[in-house]
């Protein structure tokens, strides 16, 4: 059998070590995303509890198909709704806010 050359042998090794160099720098981008994940989870779920108080965690998909049945604000007249609404919304924009600032984090 035939030995390799210097110049391939050393090629393999520079081709092992980009390898190495960008996987490394995979895990590394996954473990800022994941950490960035798991802070808009928090921050999420923290909207959830003043949302919904009652409402379990974790949230399933099941959760999803429920209409609001672990909330205290089911039966609201047209007016307070309106201004629920409007709560909400501003609450919304704060939430916004926050992830965007998150992401520049």
């Amino acid at each position: 059998m035939k030995r390799p050359s210097e110049q391939t042998v050393s090629n393999l090794e520079k081709n092992k070590e980009n390898i190495t160099n960008l996987l490394q720098q995979k895990v590394r981008d996954q473990a800022k995303r994941l950490g960035e994940l798991q802070k808009y989870k928090s921050l999420c779920e923290s909207r959830i509890k003043q949302i919904s108080p009652n409402h379990p965690f974790p949230v399933t998909g099941q959760h999803l198909l429920l209409k609001r049945e672990f909330s205290s604000e089911t039966n609201f007249s047209f007016g307070n709704g309106i201004e629920l609404v409007k709560k909400q919304n501003d609450d919304y924009k704060l939430l916004f806010q926050a992830n965007e600032d998150v992401r520049k984090s």
